[in-house]
């Protein structure tokens, strides 16, 4: 028989009933010792030895348990340590990966959730100014 039991290693676990320790599952971590593993809040994601959850940098998102920060898709944004990416307001632009929305340059429009601006599209129009703007 065993003469001493083992500590399961970081990021593995161990089942009670079980007599060896097993990897986390994807999206999961477990500290040293530990009979489960536990899921990563959303805007965090495991480390590489799956024993500890980091956070998503600007511009990535990770929804609950998923076990990568995804860049953000053109027209949304997202801060630090973000679950999902928020849309960029009408007048503003992003392009893939951006932490902050970016502000049209002036004579030039972006309908909301834009990656650019442009011009408008006829002559005789001109971008609408901002209720109160002047």
């Amino acid at each position: 028989g065993n003469a001493v039991c083992d500590v399961c290693a970081p990021g593995t676990y161990a089942p009670e009933g079980q007599s060896a320790c097993v990897g986390c599952p994807a999206g999961r971590v477990a500290s040293q010792g530990r009979g489960n593993c536990s899921v990563c809040p959303g805007g965090t994601v495991p480390n590489s030895f799956q024993d500890m959850c980091i956070v998503c940098d600007a511009g990535r998102f990770a929804g609950f348990g998923a076990d990568v920060c995804e860049a953000c898709d053109p027209g949304t944004y997202a801060p630090r340590g973000a679950g999902h990416c928020h849309g960029c307001s009408p007048g503003t632009f992003a392009r893939l990966g951006a932490a902050s929305c970016d502000d049209c340059e002036s004579g030039l429009f972006a309908p909301a959730n834009s990656s650019g601006c442009s011009l408008c599209p006829k002559a005789g129009w001109v971008p609408s100014q901002p209720a109160g703007g002047g």
